[in-house]
């Protein structure tokens, strides 16, 4: 899966949720995805202070740490922050 595709994943998975259909935050919707398609990205962001998971939006420098970091092998990725 392509960085795109990934972020068509969270706008679709969060449209549900405008829906009702699956009430999620904006950011727990991008964490959500991402944890099924690029697990290894998620577990690096996870529990960190720009988490998003319990946000109503993904800090900008997420959304750029992720698509830095969409392609590289687990131990070349950069550190978040």
């Amino acid at each position: 899966m392509t960085y795109n595709e990934f972020l068509q994943v969270v706008a679709e998975r969060h449209r549900l949720t405008d829906t009702g259909c699956s009430p999620e935050r904006y950011g727990q919707s991008f964490f959500n995805a991402l944890e099924v398609v690029n697990s290894g990205l998620a577990n690096a962001l996870r529990s960190t202070p720009l988490d998003p998971f319990h946000e109503n939006s993904v800090d900008p420098r997420v959304v750029y740490w992720v698509e830095e970091n969409w392609e590289q092998p687990l131990d070349k990725v950069t550190p978040l922050g």
